[in-house]
């Protein structure tokens, strides 16, 4: 607990209009209250020697450096949300330390002459510690989901290595071919192997909504998604029509599946297959190759409009 020294008073004494005393109780279940969120924040330090300021500091800095996106967005749990709102908007911490935070926890205010059950202390430090959590994780969430967007409407599932290395490769030839600047300046941030992969997929999101992932709000990842499967369409006919001049070793097990039904309606899709699913292949190969043998000109006919209604999906 800081001690007021001389030097202190002399301060006061001189310019008295620029402090403000505030004198807080730390008994009872406060004192419980102070010294388990104290050893959330700071695991490492003798939770004996600490002030106030020791818990509300590091949780104003916490939601004060949380990017925009998790200051704004509004997909998070009720506790989440109350508990961001209370953090940023703190003046008086004992205020928001034993009354705003737990209430917004879904607990009743702590005071120092009432004895809430050590149930009530528990479930308030358990909700800010997963409230914390919960906004820490918000934005690198929001990463992931737009890696896994970005993985599926591209159709490179798996590993985000091998993925970022074959579009690049497909982005290079498709870049070398077409006029659209839109389209060139796609495959531009595709084919950026230099950066990171939470570098790379903010590049991408950037390009798409014309602002940085961090800065979004929630009808922004709708927009994303919207332009990245725009995008993505348009990348995959190129690349379909680039097939036939494939030398990427990458794609050595790729194939074209090209349907085009009598009312004109068309799927063309390039299939990528990966040396460890050979083996399955050929096990349900001979499955295929029984069942068409039955009755080849009706089953190839339901085989292909099913492939057909599988690729449209």
């Amino acid at each position: 607990m800081k001690q007021v020294n001389g030097q202190d008073f002399l301060r006061l004494i001189k310019a008295p209009e620029n402090f403000e005393i505030q004198y807080c109780r730390i008994a009872g279940v406060r004192t419980l209250v102070f010294e388990r969120i104290f050893k959330i924040l700071n695991p490492d330090k003798d939770p004996k020697s600490f002030d106030m300021l020791d818990i509300v500091r590091p949780l104003c800095v916490f939601a004060a450096q949380l990017p925009d996106f998790a200051k704004k967005t509004n997909r998070l749990s009720k506790m989440a949300l109350l508990v961001r709102d209370a953090l940023l908007r703190a003046e008086e911490p004992s205020i928001l330390l034993f009354k705003t935070l737990p209430e917004a926890c879904g607990c009743d205010s702590f005071e120092a002459d009432t004895q809430p059950s050590l149930q009530d202390v528990d479930q308030f430090v358990l909700g800010l510690k997963n409230s914390i959590e919960e906004l820490r994780v918000a934005y690198p969430q929001l990463l992931q989901k737009m890696q896994n967007e970005i993985q599926n409407s591209l159709d490179r599932q798996g590993d985000i290595v091998a993925a970022r290395e074959g579009l690049a490769n497909s982005a290079r030839r498709i870049q070398a071919s077409v006029k659209d600047p839109q389209l060139k300046a796609f495959c531009f941030r595709l084919t950026d192997q230099a950066l990171n992969e939470e570098l790379w997929i903010e590049a991408i999101g950037s390009f798409l909504c014309s602002k940085p992932p961090s800065k979004w709000i929630d009808s922004d990842i709708m927009h994303f998604e919207d332009e990245l499967h725009r995008k993505a369409r348009q990348f995959l006919r190129v690349e379909s029509t680039l097939f036939d001049h494939n030398d990427d070793a990458t794609d050595l097990h790729a194939m074209r599946v090209s349907i085009t039904s009598r009312d004109g309606s068309e799927v063309d899709k390039i299939i990528r297959l990966d040396d460890a699913d050979l083996d399955q292949i050929s096990l349900l190969e001979k499955k295929f190759r029984t069942f068409l043998s039955e009755n080849s000109k009706l089953a190839m006919a339901a085989a292909t409009r099913v492939i057909m209604d599988q690729l449209q999906r």
